[in-house]
């Protein structure tokens, strides 16, 4: 069984549940044309694919950010590089154009397997803002200043992108039931391993 999306699904769910508290937005999106907004009230949305390698016309894997309902803002333009082995050995960017959407592109290293949607797309020479080191599933969590790329006005709040190159984001509703299903584990866990009387 490949336990990776179930990990990375229990990663995002807590970190959904974490970040709720702190009253920003959060976005999640992979490299296979899947994202979650979820905004200060804690209502989740799915992110549209504007564009992709498999669309007619093709392009980059392209999310629409400002064209979500939870969202209607198109932050400050930018790009990101995310690393394997180094600085120099960078795997993905993202970029944030000034149309209020994303583009995700990845390094195909191996055809045969995990092609995903960014793979499929000429992968770019860019100047990236900021690298980053890939942590687990290949993902990275960036809350950015304002002004930075990715972020909105400072009236607006913070908002806490998880960039994932090698997982898959699950639909908001399972995301929900997942966090659920966790806390309620976790509290079960406890109950039990609570000191008896007696």
């Amino acid at each position: 069984m490949n336990y990776r999306p179930i990990l990375l699904a229990l990663s995002l769910a807590w970190l959904l549940a974490a970040s709720d508290a702190r009253a920003e937005f959060i976005v999640i999106f992979d490299e296979f044309g899947n994202g979650v907004v979820t905004n200060p009230t804690g209502n989740s949305a799915a992110m549209q694919v504007l564009q992709s390698p498999i669309t007619n016309p093709p392009g980059p894997l392209t999310y629409d950010l400002a064209g979500n309902p939870l969202v209607g803002l198109i932050p400050t333009a930018g790009t990101y590089a995310l690393f394997d082995n180094g600085p120099t050995d960078i795997q993905d960017y993202i970029v944030f154009t000034n149309q209020g959407t994303i583009q995700f592109y990845s390094q195909n290293n191996d055809p045969t397997i995990d092609v995903s949607l960014a793979d499929q797309w000429p992968f770019p020479t860019l100047t990236p803002f900021m690298s980053f080191q890939e942590g687990i599933f290949g993902s990275v969590t960036y809350t950015p200043t304002a002004g930075q790329p990715s972020s909105f006005h400072a009236a607006v709040g913070p908002v806490t992108y998880t960039f994932v190159s090698e997982g898959t984001v699950a639909e908001p509703s399972s995301l929900l039931l997942l966090g659920v299903g966790v806390l309620g584990g976790l509290g079960v866990a406890a109950w039990r391993g609570r000191p008896r009387r007696g």
